[in-house]
């Protein structure tokens, strides 16, 4: 556990690239573990949404996407990309059981923005 507590973010000024690199990595990769074994969801456990599970774990899937494309378009490595492909993969296959079902007006159309960045601006 850092000093902040249970906040990855504490004692980081967030000031230079190095910085938000470091902030971005710090949040994102305690979700790692959590991954649901297509990789299309991400698991947290109780967080109090209002929404099916299913809008839940994407959730957790998509949201770390809108700090992980800008450090891939800066030209940084990130070793765990395959698991955003594989769960792309996963969420969009009607015949997966951790398809993300269809895109209506709920949850999952507020995550299709990040996917969408995701796929626009670090396609592969």
């Amino acid at each position: 556990m850092n000093a902040g507590g249970f906040n990855p973010l504490a004692g980081n000024p967030l000031r230079s690239r190095d910085d938000l690199v470091r902030g971005v990595r710090a949040l994102v990769e305690p979700l790692l573990p959590s991954f649901s074994p297509g990789a299309a969801r991400v698991r947290l456990g109780n967080t109090g949404v209002a929404f099916p599970d299913v809008a839940e774990e994407l959730e957790g899937f998509a949201r770390p996407l809108w700090g992980l494309v800008p450090l891939a378009c800066g030209g940084d490595a990130w070793p765990h990309w395959e698991l955003w492909r594989r769960g792309i993969a996963s969420g969009t296959d009607p015949a997966h059981p951790e398809y993300w079902g269809e895109v209506r007006r709920d949850q999952r159309m507020v995550e299709m923005a990040a996917l969408g960045f995701g796929l626009a601006f670090a396609p592969d």
